[in-house]
């Protein structure tokens, strides 16, 4: 089974290789999948264009009244926003309380802001301040939105879409769960986990499989794994290439640990049976 993680390169989807099974409904639709394999980029896009079409939007604004607005119209415009009255609030200290400033005739002050200015006959010059200002504010939250997006998909968790029969019926075609990489970071895998790790045939490529310890194989001598390795495995025995074919994985490889299936909402639930932060020694002197 594959996972799609939008921080890879490129995503290979498999195919079933066992005739008899039929996988559910899948989520995201057919033609979905298919652009996302020939475009795993493309999420990234569109929230990279979402965050960056506002700081356009200033800059389309002028040009278009720069353009379209003649002159006459332009200065009619100013003159009826210079006329616009404004009653300022002001705090008075003797009663404790807002009032309106007042002259000596006991009338409000009334106060003009003046329209945008006209320099060099040019309607785009009375937006510059206001774009310099927008363009600033949107290019720092999404730059933050940027950094914080990367840190929690590198460092805490992320989606994955799942592809293939391997890990069935624990994990189906099309399952969006939720994966997390503290686990993985602290060296705290148990036995039984369900990992995401990079193919050791191909390191575009991430694998779903399950985590063991003591096992049987023709590429293990000892039946044991050696110190650093894994031995991944898939539930379904019959349409996985897993350890079985290419020997334990180095720990390095381990990328994500599986914990929670979101989708779909039929099959919500865990399939983890442990925190992040759950010794497994612990857990089995707790169990006993």
């Amino acid at each position: 089974m594959h996972l799609l993680s939008s921080r890879l390169p490129a995503i290979v989807f498999s195919r079933s290789r066992a005739t008899y099974y039929q996988s559910p409904r899948k989520f995201p639709p057919a033609f979905v999948r298919r652009f996302l394999i020939r475009y795993p980029r493309t999420p990234i896009y569109i929230v990279v264009g979402l965050c960056v079409m506002p700081m356009l939007y200033p800059w389309y604004v002028g040009l278009k009244l720069f353009f379209t607005v003649s002159r006459e119209e332009y200065e009619a415009k100013r003159m009826e926003t210079k006329a616009l009255v404004y009653e300022r609030a002001a705090f008075d200290e003797c009663k404790g309380r807002k009032c309106r400033r007042r002259n000596s005739h006991g009338k409000p002050i009334r106060e003009y802001r003046d329209g945008p200015s006209i320099q060099n006959n040019s309607n785009f010059c009375c937006f510059q301040k206001r774009m310099s200002s927008l363009i600033w504010k949107y290019s720092k939250w999404s730059a933050l939105f940027y950094c914080v997006a990367h840190t929690i998909s590198r460092h805490i968790g992320e989606l994955v879409i799942c592809s293939g029969p391997s890990m069935y019926p624990t994990v189906h075609d099309g399952d969006l769960v939720l994966a997390e990489r503290l686990s993985v970071n602290a060296g705290n895998l148990h036995r039984g986990d369900i990992v995401g790790c990079l193919s050791p045939q191909d390191c575009n490529q991430l694998l779903c499989k399950r985590e063991g310890d003591f096992v049987h194989s023709e590429l293990l001598p000892n039946d044991r794994v050696p110190k650093g390795h894994v031995f991944l495995q898939g539930d379904n025995l019959v349409a996985s290439t897993d350890s079985r074919h290419f020997g334990p994985v180095p720990e390095g490889l381990v990328q994500i640990r599986l914990t929670l299936r979101i989708w779909p909402i039929s099959r919500w639930g865990w399939v983890s049976d442990h925190w992040f932060w759950e010794k497994e020694a612990t857990r089995r002197k707790g169990g006993e």
